[in-house]
């Protein structure tokens, strides 16, 4: 947790753990499935027994059934890294971006990973290009591109 936590500044581990002690109703420093599902009926959300039992596995890396604030903080950091990396991202193409229609030419994008250090197969640009939409100049979507990227990443 103190890796974490020194990656914060005070404020913001300050609304980490606001944040938290939402979900941890007893006070206990962890909550588990049943404090998650108050939570979630508060705002208005809804989960089986087993979608609430997969969440908490999701995040609880100790395996005991409670999610503790450093299990919490970690997702929520990670999640934070990979919203910044989508940001990145979608920044760098809307500069390429000439026409500011959210399409790119391959080469372009081809020449820009390639700099960057992503350089693909043939095979695997055949694979990619057949997943995003192109347009009529065979120009691809790049917001396509990016949710598939940030997928490929971040598999489920």
């Amino acid at each position: 947790m103190e890796k974490l936590a020194k990656k914060l500044k005070p404020e913001e581990l300050a609304k980490y753990e606001e944040v938290f002690r939402v979900f941890d109703t007893s006070g206990k420093g962890a909550f588990g499935v049943k404090e998650l599902k108050r939570v979630m009926l508060f705002y208005g959300m809804s989960a089986n027994e087993q979608q609430l039992y997969e969440m908490v596995a999701q995040i609880d890396t100790i395996n005991n059934g409670l999610v503790t604030f450093e299990e919490f903080l970690a997702v929520f950091l990670h999640k934070l890294s990979d919203t910044e990396k989508e940001d990145e991202m979608r920044e760098a193409f809307r500069v390429l971006d000439t026409n500011g229609n959210g399409f790119l030419p391959v080469p372009q994008l081809k020449r820009l990973m390639t700099e960057t250090g992503e350089k693909l197969s043939p095979e695997e640009w055949d694979q990619l290009l057949s997943q995003v939409s192109m347009d009529d100049n065979e120009d691809l979507n790049y917001e396509e591109l990016i949710a598939i990227l940030m997928s490929t990443q971040n598999p489920k």
